[in-house]
């Protein structure tokens, strides 16, 4: 495995650009459609990658959504992510590590949906 540069300023520049797009596209999304919007756009945006949709969920958070729609967002763009992930090892390796990894994500799933739901009581 090849190391790059970790000052490279490429990756960071399509990292900002990643950013800002799905920041873009968040923020319209939840104008337009509101949570209902909002939830099958993280679980889409999660597929490739879940920093772009955490980071901009959380943003929406302090100043347009409540902080329970957000932290339901990134629940199920981490959830469509670990699908993904989970998913991807079982279709190239059908052995141990599909299985480990399936039992781990549905574990983590578990515990930020209990977390959720907990927090959502005690605010309720």
């Amino acid at each position: 495995m090849k190391l790059g540069n970790p000052f490279d300023l490429v990756p960071a520049l399509i990292f900002a650009l990643l950013l800002a797009s799905v920041s873009l596209v968040a923020a319209w999304v939840n104008s337009r459609f509101g949570a209902a919007g909002l939830y099958p756009f993280a679980a889409v945006t999660g597929l490739v990658d879940v920093d772009a949709v955490s980071v901009s969920t959380a943003r929406l958070a302090s100043k347009s959504i409540e902080i329970a729609t957000a932290a339901t967002a990134i629940l199920v763009a981490l959830a469509s992510n670990g699908i993904a992930r989970a998913c991807y090892a079982g279709f190239i390796e059908r052995g141990p590590l599909a299985l480990r990894l399936a039992i781990v994500t549905l574990a983590a799933l578990g515990a930020g949906s209990l977390g959720l739901v907990v927090s959502n009581v005690g605010s309720a």
